[in-house]
């Protein structure tokens, strides 16, 4: 058996330590998809999170205290966002610095739970199309773009929960919701801990639909040309969300 040479593309050598800039990591995207799954994998998605630096243990406890809530292993929780590196990885803001009072965008992987809010969002939609639940006139909107969303991104094997409406007969994601309000209170609560306005939860059916998707991501980030936050970047994200 021939002993191979680990190799690595040029444009991700340069990534050596734990929160590297958006920049530099938007430039280590642009070396293709093995650097974006590379940065996937040991930059977004492990490690200790910017957010809890200060103190890790932290960390642990709230995904222990979030597994107990939704019933999942800690292990499979994690963050992502501004709060995983420090800073905005969003091609309309990019290099937007994390503060105390950023959101928090955890992450489940766990295949039993995705299947479960998939069947919740089939039920809303089968629903929402009789007629049998009703948004408020200025949710209409929201919940049409939300159907689409949802019905195409199952497909890619991860559901975000903010898109199903909280409403008592989808238990799960109402327990989610739950337990993302309980998680926001509870940190302000906390010493050395971020304050954030809110949390949201995107649950992926495994690990190789986390990594597809991040990569995804990434390589629009890499295709983006912003060196600073625009002035105006949450207005533009509001508008444009999906």
């Amino acid at each position: 058996m021939a002993i191979r040479r680990f190799e690595v593309c040029h444009e991700i050598k340069d990534l050596k330590c734990a929160y590297p800039s958006a920049v530099s990591i938007r430039n280590a995207a642009k070396g293709g998809q093995q650097c974006r799954k590379t940065i996937a994998r040991l930059w977004i998605s492990e490690g200790i999170p910017y957010a809890f630096k200060g103190c890790p243990a932290i960390y642990d406890e709230m995904r222990c205290w979030l597994g107990n809530q939704l019933g999942v292993s800690p292990k499979a929780i994690g963050l992502t966002g501004s709060a995983r590196i420090g800073e905005s990885l969003s091609p309309i803001k990019i290099g937007a610095r994390f503060g105390r009072k950023s959101d928090l965008d955890l992450f489940l992987i766990c295949e039993p739970f995705f299947l479960r809010l998939r069947e919740e969002f089939t039920l809303w939609a089968q629903e929402y199309s009789e007629g049998n639940v009703n948004p408020s006139s200025g949710e209409r909107k929201f919940w049409d773009d939300n159907f689409d969303t949802l019905k195409r991104n199952s497909c890619k094997g991860f559901v975000d929960v903010r898109k199903i409406p909280n409403l008592g007969q989808y238990k799960v994601t109402r327990r989610v919701y739950n337990a993302m309000w309980l998680l926001t209170e509870s940190l302000a609560r906390t010493h050395d801990a971020p304050s954030p306005k809110k949390a949201s939860l995107r649950c992926y059916r495994d690990w190789d639909s986390a990594i597809n998707q991040i990569s995804l991501n990434l390589k629009a980030l890499a295709k983006s040309r912003n060196e600073q936050p625009e002035p105006n970047a949450g207005l533009w994200k509001r508008l444009t969300r999906s």
